[in-house]
């Protein structure tokens, strides 16, 4: 009896420690991915060693953008796995797929990134890869949310955050995206500004919600 709880207590800090490993491994490839992307600035500023700054910025005008973009984007998806994990006290073996998908779609986006510069940001083929890699990045974070309230990854005195189709929409505004990227090339990747109408939407729905039921309550 009295080595139930130190076998309870052994196996929760195995579980931790897995998360931990999760999270870690996580982290060291988003560090690489923003390397990678930096990476061939620093080549070709070297490269431009002779000319000066202007002409340099000039030069990489559509890299830099392309860059800084793919920053942007990557910082916005680690913070989001650092929301979803921050409560998570085990893991499941479909946990660790979906978050290898996600992985693997972040530790990708650098290529993608090269391609939108190589051809001017204006054919299908780039701006459908790149989209097409953060449409999985996209839809991995939502399967790994999911999961983690599906299954009570969280720790016991953590309440279910509040799920809604709404959670979703990223998924369907990039899949809008994607289609234009394509069918317009020309409109390179200016078609993932349709993500920032996420929340707007999200808090329109949620808000008409909480009206709804108020209304009832009070009916």
């Amino acid at each position: 009896m009295g080595m139930e709880p130190q076998s309870e207590s052994h196996q929760a800090r195995l579980r931790s420690r897995g998360v931990e490993r999760l999270v870690t491994f996580t982290d060291a490839v988003v560090a690489i991915a923003i390397t990678l992307i930096v990476l061939p600035l620093v080549d070709a500023a070297q490269q431009d060693r002779s000319e000066g700054a202007g002409t340099f910025f000039a030069d990489n005008a559509l890299s830099l953008f392309a860059a800084a973009l793919s920053f942007v984007l990557i910082a916005s998806f680690w913070k989001m796995h650092h929301r979803v994990y921050i409560d998570v006290i085990a893991s499941t073996p479909a946990l660790i797929n979906a978050n290898l998908l996600w992985v693997a779609a972040i530790a990708f986006l650098p290529l993608p990134t090269v391609l939108v510069v190589e051809t001017s940001g204006t054919t299908a083929l780039g701006s459908g890869v790149y989209i097409a890699t953060i449409l999985a990045t996209v839809v991995a974070i939502r399967l790994q949310k999911e999961i983690i309230v599906r299954r009570g990854l969280r720790g016991p005195d953590v309440p279910a955050p509040p799920t809604s189709w709404t959670d979703w929409l990223a998924v369907p505004l990039t899949v809008l995206a994607l289609i234009i990227a394509v069918v317009f090339p020309v409109t390179s990747l200016y078609p993932l500004l349709l993500l920032l109408l996420a929340r707007p939407i999200s808090l329109v729905v949620h808000r008409g919600d909480s009206n709804r039921r108020t209304y009832s309550q009070n009916a």
